[in-house]
C-alpha cells in the first residue's frame, strides 16, 4: 500500500522523538531539525515542509522543504534532504518530487544534484539549465591514515603506522607555512552576525536571496548536528548526518581600526573546514586571506573548502599539501529566472547546506 503523507508546522511539532523512534526502518527527519524547520522565520502555518512516502508503511522517500525569500519579496522553496530507498521502491525518488512539483513546482530551487536527481530533474522540463558552481578543496593537513582506511578497511591495523607518518608530514609542513599575522587586522570570532556586521553586509552584498543575515543567524541557533548521544536511535534510524565529533558554526569578522573588511560564516566539522557566506572588500583580498590561512592553520584544519572564486585565486597562491577541483550543481524553476540573476553572487551556503 502506498502512502504520500505532507507535514506542515504543527505536523512536524507531532514528530516527538518518541513517534519518531517508533518508525519502521528509516526516518524522514530529525528533532534538531524539525526544531529549526518550525522555528524558520520564512514559514508560515501552512507551509508543507516535508512530503514522505511509505510503502506498506516502510519509508521509502522523503523531500524536505525550506521555504526563502527573493529580493523582490517572493516566496520560493528550497530543497532540504531528498533521499529514497531504491530497494523499497525504484520509482521512491520520483513520486516524493513529482509531489513536491505539484506544491511548489513554479516556485523550486534546487541544490547539491546528484546524477540521479539531474536525470529526474531533465525529464520534468520544467527547470533552467543545470548550473554549476566551482569551488576548491584545500588539503592543509596530511590526512593518509583516514583516506586509506576508509578506501581499504582491512588496513586499520597498521594505521597506528600511518597516523605516525601523518604527524611527521604536518611537523614538516607546518614549518614551512610560518606566516605573521597582519597586527593592524583585528580578527573576532562571533557566535552570530552582529548589528555591526549587518550594516557591512547589506551595503555590499549582491545576492538574490532578500535576507541571507536572517538565514544565517537562524542556522546559528537551530543547528542540525550534535556531538553527543542525545539522539542515538534517531541517528541509527536516519541516512543524512545528524551525530558528529566536532561541529562548530561561527562567523569571523575581520577589521582594520574598527571598520570591517570581512565577514565570513565558516563551519568546522570535525577539523574540515567549510566557507558557506563570504563578504569582503576586495581592496584588502591578499590581507583578508592571509588572515583566513593564518585562522585555519590556528584552528587545526585539516581540509578547507571554498566556492569563492576571487578567495580561490588568492588561496592558491599559499602552501598546500593538494589542491582538488569541485563542483555543486543547482537548479530552479524556470518561472523563478526573473529573480535570478547570473551577474549576482550564488553563496555556497544556499538552501540548506550551511547547517551542516
Amino acid at each position: 500500500m502506498k502512502d504520500i503523507r505532507t507535514y506542515n508546522k504543527k505536523q512536524l511539532q507531532e514528530l516527538t522523538p518518541d513517534v519518531l523512534s517508533n518508525f519502521n526502518g528509516e526516518i524522514p527527519i530529525t528533532t534538531p531539525r524539525i526544531n529549526s524547520f518550525v522555528n524558520n522565520p520564512n514559514i508560515n502555518d501552512d507551509d508543507i515542509l516535508l512530503i514522505a512516502y511509505f510503502k506498506d508503511n516502510i519509508l521509502a522517500a522523503y523531500f524536505g522543504i525550506l521555504p526563502d525569500f527573493a529580493n523582490n519579496g517572493e516566496k520560493f522553496y528550497w530543497n532540504s534532504g531528498w533521499r529514497a530507498n531504491n530497494k523499497i521502491d525504484k520509482r521512491a525518488a520520483s513520486i516524493v518530487f513529482y509531489k513536491a512539483l505539484s506544491l511548489y513546482g513554479n516556485k523550486l530551487m534546487l541544490n547539491h544534484l546528484t546524477p540521479h536527481t539531474k536525470q529526474i530533474i531533465n525529464s520534468t522540463k520544467v527547470f533552467s539549465d543545470i548550473r554549476t558552481l566551482s569551488g576548491k578543496k584545500f588539503f592543509i593537513k596530511s590526512v593518509l591514515s583516514e583516506i586509506i582506511i576508509a578506501k581499504k578497511p582491512k588496513l586499520k591495523p597498521v594505521k597506528p603506522l600511518l597516523n605516525f607518518a601523518d604527524y611527521s608530514a604536518n611537523i614538516i609542513l607546518s614549518l614551512k607555512r610560518k606566516t605573521k599575522s597582519d597586527n593592524k587586522i583585528s580578527v573576532e570570532i562571533l557566535d552570530n552576525i552582529d548589528s555591526h556586521s549587518e550594516l557591512f553586509i547589506n551595503d555590499i552584498k549582491s545576492e538574490f536571496i532578500s535576507d541571507s543575515v536572517k538565514n544565517i543567524n537562524h542556522s546559528l541557533k537551530h543547528k542540525w548536528l550534535v556531538t553527543d548521544n542525545s539522539f542515538a536511535i534517531e541517528n541509527k534510524k536516519y541516512f543524512f548526518s545528524l551525530q558528529t565529533q566536532i561541529f562548530e558554526s561561527k562567523i569571523l569578522k575581520l577589521s582594520i581600526n574598527k571598520n570591517i573588511i570581512a565577514i565570513f560564516h565558516i563551519v568546522n566539522r570535525n577539523n574540515n573546514f567549510k566557507l558557506y557566506y563570504s563578504y569582503f572588500n576586495q581592496k584588502f583580498t591578499s590581507e583578508i586571506v592571509k588572515e583566513l590561512y593564518i585562522f585555519l592553520q590556528k584552528n587545526n584544519a585539516k581540509t578547507f573548502l571554498s566556492f569563492d572564486t576571487v578567495l580561490n585565486s588568492e588561496l592558491t597562491k599559499l602552501k598546500y599539501l593538494y589542491i582538488k577541483d569541485t563542483v555543486q550543481y543547482y537548479t530552479y524553476s524556470k518561472q523563478l529566472e526573473h529573480i535570478f540573476n547570473n551577474s549576482k553572487k550564488y553563496q555556497a551556503g544556499f538552501g540548506d547546506v550551511y547547517y551542516t
